[in-house]
C-alpha cells in the first residue's frame, strides 16, 4: 500500500469514527444523565427503587438508542422514497456504500474506525469521570468533543473526495465496470442468437434500475444480510441497555466506581476492535456465519441474569464478576469479527457497479436491526 492509498485508508478510519463517536459520547455521559434524571422530590413519586435510582436512570440508555435509530430510520425512509424517483445516489451515499467502491481494505477501514470511536469514547468517559467531578461539566465536555470531532470529519471528508488519488481510483473502478458491463452485453448478444431472443429485449432487462439492482444485491448477499442482522440485533439487545446495569460484587470503591466504564464499555470496545482485526486471518462460509451469529445470542440471557439490582420480576443467577467479564470478552470479539466479516463478504459477492448499493443496503439493514435490538433491550430492562 503506497502513501496515497494509506492516506485514503486513514481518512476512511477517521471519518467513520464520526458515525459512532458522538453517539457513544452521549451514551457514556453517565454522570450527566444520572444528575439530570435524579429524583428531586421528597415524596418519592419519581422513584420507588431502594437505592434511589429513578426509572429513567435505569432505562435511559435503551430509550436513547431506540429514539435515535427511529429518527434515522424515518429520515432514511424519506430519502429512499425520493430516490425511487430517480436519485439513486440519495440512498447509496453512506460512507459504507462509498467505501465499497474502493479496494476492500477501505471497507475494513470503516469498520476499524467505528471500533476506534468506541475505544475513544470509553477512554474519554473514564478520563472525564476522574477529572471532572461536576456532572454538568462532565456532560459538557462530552458534547463539545463530539461537536469538534464532527466538524473535523467534514474537513477530512472534503479532502478525501477532492483527492487526486481518489479520483484515479474511481476512474479505474469505472473502467473495470464498463469492461465487465460490455462483456456481459456481448455474452447476452451471443445468447440471443442461440435462443432467437431480441437483443433489444435483453438489453432492456440489463438496464439499471434501483429495484433490479436491489434484487440482485439481495440474491447475492441474503446470507450475509441475515447474519449481520442477527449480530447487530443481539449486540443492541444486550449492550448497553442491559450490560451497563450489571454491578460488581467487589468491595473496592475504585473498582466499584469504574466497573461499568472499564468492564462494560471499554472492554467491549477493545474486544470489538480486536475482532475486526481477526478478519484478516480467518475466513468463514455463509452457513458458519449464520450459525455463529445465532450462537452469540446465548450471551443475552447471561447478561440478563448477572448481578443487576434492584430486580422486581426476576432473580440474579450469576453474581461473579468473572462470568460477566468473560461473557463480555466473547461477546465483543464475536461482534467485531462477525459484523466486519459479513460486511466485507457482502460487498465482495456482488458486481463492481453494485458494491456501493450493497454497502448502503447493508448499512440500512444495520439500522433496522439496531431498532429491533434496542426495543428488545428496553423491554428486558422493564421486566427485570
Amino acid at each position: 500500500m503506497n502513501t496515497c492509498r494509506m492516506l485514503i485508508f486513514s481518512a476512511f478510519v477517521f471519518i467513520s469514527t464520526t458515525s459512532l463517536l458522538p453517539w457513544n459520547l452521549f451514551m457514556n455521559a453517565h454522570e450527566y444523565y444520572h444528575y439530570k434524571l435524579r429524583n428531586v422530590t421528597d415524596n418519592g413519586s419519581l422513584s420507588d427503587e431502594k437505592d434511589g435510582d429513578t426509572e429513567l436512570q435505569r432505562s435511559y440508555e435503551g430509550y436513547i438508542t431506540l429514539t435515535v435509530q427511529l429518527a434515522f430510520f424515518d429520515i432514511s425512509m424519506l430519502l429512499a422514497s425520493l430516490a425511487s424517483f430517480g436519485s439513486i445516489g440519495l440512498i447509496a451515499c453512506g460512507l459504507l456504500g462509498f467505501s465499497a467502491k474502493f479496494p476492500s481494505e477501505n471497507v475494513q477501514a470503516v469498520m476499524i474506525g467505528q471500533s476506534v470511536a468506541e475505544i475513544l469514547s470509553s477512554m474519554l468517559s473514564i478520563i472525564c469521570q476522574s477529572l471532572a467531578t461536576n456532572a454538568l461539566m462532565n456532560g459538557c465536555l462530552f458534547f463539545v468533543i463530539a461537536l469538534i470531532w464532527s466538524i473535523l470529519s467534514i474537513f477530512f471528508y472534503e479532502l478525501l473526495i477532492r483527492s487526486k488519488e481518489t479520483e484515479s481510483i474511481l476512474v479505474e473502478e469505472g473502467i473495470q465496470i464498463d469492461q465487465s458491463s460490455n462483456q456481459r452485453l456481448l455474452d447476452n448478444l451471443d445468447n440471443s442468437f442461440e435462443t432467437d431472443e431480441s437483443p433489444l429485449h435483453l438489453q432492456s432487462v440489463e438496464a439499471h434500475s434501483l429495484w433490479n439492482d436491489a434484487k440482485q444485491v439481495w440474491k447475492k448477499t441474503k446470507t450475509e444480510l441475515a447474519a449481520g442482522f442477527v449480530v447487530s440485533f443481539g449486540t443492541m439487545t444486550a449492550f448497553p441497555a442491559v450490560s451497563s446495569l450489571v454491578q460488581t460484587t467487589a468491595k473496592n470503591m475504585i473498582w466499584k466506581n469504574y466497573f461499568s466504564s472499564l468492564a462494560c464499555f471499554l472492554l467491549f470496545s477493545c474486544g470489538d476492535a480486536l475482532g475486526r482485526l481477526f478478519v484478516n486471518f480467518v475466513e468463514l462460509s455463509g452457513k458458519v456465519l449464520i450459525m455463529l451469529s445465532f450462537l452469540r445470542l446465548l450471551a443475552v440471557p447471561v447478561f440478563f441474569f448477572c448481578n443487576i439490582n434492584p430486580r422486581y420480576h426476576s432473580v440474579t443467577l450469576f453474581r461473579s464478576d468473572e462470568i460477566f467479564i468473560l461473557t463480555m470478552v466473547l461477546f465483543s470479539i464475536s461482534n467485531g469479527f462477525l459484523f466486519t466479516t459479513t460486511t466485507i463478504n457482502a460487498t465482495r459477492r456482488v458486481r463492481a457497479e453494485l458494491r456501493e448499493l450493497a454497502g448502503s443496503i447493508f448499512g440500512f439493514m444495520a439500522v433496522i436491526s439496531t431498532v429491533f435490538g434496542s426495543l428488545t433491550g428496553l423491554l428486558l430492562v422493564k421486566v427485570m
